[in-house]
C-alpha cells in the first residue's frame, strides 16, 4: 500500500511539473532550446509515472505461499524501488521550484531604480538555474531508468 501511495504522489507531482513547463513554454515563446528539451523530458516522466500508477497496483500485494521463497529478494528490490521513487519525487519538486520562479513573476525594480521587464529577468533566472536544471534532468533520467530496471527484476 505504501508503494502505491508513493507512486500516486509522484504521478501527481509529475503532472503538476509538466503543466508548469507547458505554461512556461506558452509564456516564453523565444525560450532557449533547453527549455523545450526539459518540457519533453518532463512530459515523458509524467507519462511514465501515470502508466506506473495505473498499470502496477499489484506491486504492493503480499507474496503468496508459492512466492514466499522469493519474498526476501523482492523485499530488498521493493526497498530499493522505494528509494528511487523518493529520489524522483525530490528531483521533480526541485524542478517545480525552479519552474515556479520562471513562470510566476512581475516587473521589478532594480537597485538603480530602473524597471526590468520580467521577460528579461526570466532569461537571467534561466541562465542562473541552467546548470542545476541540467543536473536535475540527468538525475531524473537515470533514476527513472533504474526504476524500470527494478520493475524488470520484479517481473512486472
Amino acid at each position: 500500500m505504501e508503494l502505491a501511495l508513493s507512486i500516486a504522489a509522484i504521478a501527481h507531482v509529475a503532472t503538476k511539473v509538466a503543466l508548469e513547463i507547458r505554461k512556461l513554454c506558452d509564456l516564453w515563446k523565444d525560450a532557449p532550446r533547453d527549455v523545450y528539451h526539459l518540457c519533453d523530458e518532463l512530459e515523458t516522466a509524467e507519462a511514465f509515472f501515470q502508466v506506473l500508477q495505473t498499470s502496477f497496483p499489484e506491486l504492493d500485494c503480499p507474496p503468496t505461499s508459492k512466492e514466499f521463497a522469493n519474498h526476501h529478494h523482492n523485499a530488498a528490490v521493493m526497498e530499493g524501488l522505494g528509494r528511487l521513487l523518493l529520489r524522483s519525487r525530490s528531483t521533480l519538486r526541485h524542478l517545480q521550484k525552479i519552474l515556479d520562479e520562471l513562470v510566476g513573476g512581475k516587473e521589478s525594480d532594480t537597485p538603480d531604480g530602473s524597471v526590468v521587464r520580467f521577460a528579461k529577468r526570466r532569461k537571467l533566472l534561466w541562465l542562473r538555474h541552467l546548470d542545476g536544471v541540467s543536473r536535475l534532468r540527468r538525475v531524473l533520467r537515470h533514476t527513472n531508468k533504474d526504476i524500470g530496471l527494478f520493475l524488470t527484476l520484479l517481473n512486472v
